[in-house]
């Protein structure tokens, strides 16, 4: 015997942010009412075989449906994988009377096979991700299976990348870092200041203004000082200046030394 399992559409929990977005950097939290037999009855913790989400993508308003096949890593479009043997979020049973089931997204850090990040921040609400559920069952000799409907469709934002404020390290990891970054954005979210930290020993501060570079300050690791003013601009020195040697460069390139 075996008959199908009624199996519900997903509820997405999550901190909403931006007007309707996930977070890349949040956790999204999925639950599942209970799994019916064909009876009635719940599906229980100890009946189920299978228990699990899978991942939907849609990349473009005319893009093919994607699935994520997880044993691979990668999108995949929807009839290049069989539904029911695809490896998706494991779901956990709360044991609830009747038993209910609970999943999580954890959307950052997750790479394809070729290291691309496996969610990205929508761009004008592309791309658009969902969820549905996969069952399996088994009652002595009986088995049961079900694929529910999809959750509602959403979207992300990386508030990294929209804060005003952050901080950057490369390689990303603090113990193997050997740069780190410290920016300001203005209102437009353009970089209005940045410092820079190389393991080598170089420091830089900069600022930019109009899209690019204005100025900036380098210590460089040798111990020489670089100012570079913005085209057209000046260093000024508001106090007294007290130099050891002073050479400059002519416009015709040459160096002359004045003392």
């Amino acid at each position: 015997m075996s008959g199908l399992l009624a199996v519900p559409a997903p509820t997405l929990d999550y901190k909403v942010v931006g007007g309707g977005y996930a977070a890349l950097e949040n956790e999204v939290k999925l639950h599942l009412a209970p799994v019916q037999f064909p009876d009635g009855a719940s599906v229980s913790e100890t009946e189920v075989r299978k228990a699990s989400l899978l991942l939907y993508r849609w990349n473009t308003p005319a893009a093919t449906t994607e699935v994520w096949n997880d044993k691979i890593k990668a999108w995949q479009p929807i009839g290049a994988q069989d539904l029911y043997e695809a490896a998706g979020i494991p779901l956990i049973a709360n044991r609830a009377t009747p038993t209910g089931w609970d999943g999580v997204v954890i959307p950052i850090g997750g790479k394809d096979q070729w290291g691309h990040s496996q969610f990205a921040p929508s761009i004008a609400h592309y791309p658009q991700y969902r969820v549905r559920a996969v069952f399996s069952a088994k009652v002595e000799q009986s088995e049961f299976e079900g694929i529910g409907a999809e959750s509602p469709a959403f979207e992300f934002i990386s508030l990294t990348e929209n804060a005003r404020f952050g901080v950057g390290l490369t390689p990303d990891s603090p113990a193997e870092a050997t740069h780190f970054k410290l920016f300001l954005k203005n209102a437009a979210g353009q970089i209005a200041g940045l410092i820079e930290v190389d393991a080598d020993g170089t420091v830089a501060l900069s600022n930019f203004g109009g899209g690019g570079l204005s100025a900036s300050v380098v210590l460089q690791p040798d111990g020489d000082i670089r100012l570079s003013p913005a085209a057209g601009k000046r260093v000024v020195i508001a106090g007294d200046l007290d130099v050891g040697h002073v050479r400059y460069e002519s416009s015709g390139g040459g160096k002359k030394n004045l003392f």
